[in-house]
């Protein structure tokens, strides 16, 4: 996130934070890859962070959002991209993410 326009339009091989917007993907893939040192996984799970952790053995900083209960609680369909990335952006009212009074 930056407060500039982003135009560079390339892979990223050492983000700072990795966001796993479909869980069943940690069994095929490894977010810690290439992430920063100190770097946070935002996973969109229920499960607790001591199962993840124990799960697949993860030494990043972990954090989980229920987003898909989010998204069908708030917006009636479960499009889990907005409320997942609310922990990195410091910004926790949904209202903020969804341009479009909820409810």
């Amino acid at each position: 996130m930056n407060d500039r326009y982003i135009r560079l339009r390339s892979k990223i091989y050492t983000p700072d934070v990795a966001v796993v917007l479909d869980p069943s993907l940690l069994k095929i893939v490894d977010p810690s890859q290439g992430l920063k040192p100190g770097g946070l996984i935002i996973i969109n799970t229920n499960k607790p962070l001591d199962q993840i952790r124990s799960d697949f053995g993860y030494k990043a900083k972990l954090a989980s959002v229920d987003a898909d209960r989010i998204a069908r609680e708030e917006l009636g369909f479960p499009s889990s991209t907005p409320p997942c990335w609310a922990p990195s952006s410091g910004e926790p009212r949904l209202s903020a993410w969804i341009p479009y009074p909820t409810r």
